[in-house]
């Protein structure tokens, strides 16, 4: 192997696990996130607004 090929399959080597562990914080962005809003939404739901009678 010629050095620019080592140094090429060094750099994929860095690289793809990185891209990998951005697209697992993705994802667990967004689980956490339908989460909260699911939460959020049963949470309003059983909250009443008053009623005036005037």
């Amino acid at each position: 192997m010629d050095t620019p090929e080592i140094l090429a399959t060094l750099r994929n080597e860095i690289i793809e696990p990185q891209k990998t562990q951005a697209e697992f914080l993705k994802w667990k962005l967004i689980a956490v996130s339908a989460d909260q809003l699911i939460s959020g939404a049963s949470r309003n739901s059983s909250i009443r607004p008053a009623v005036s009678s005037g």
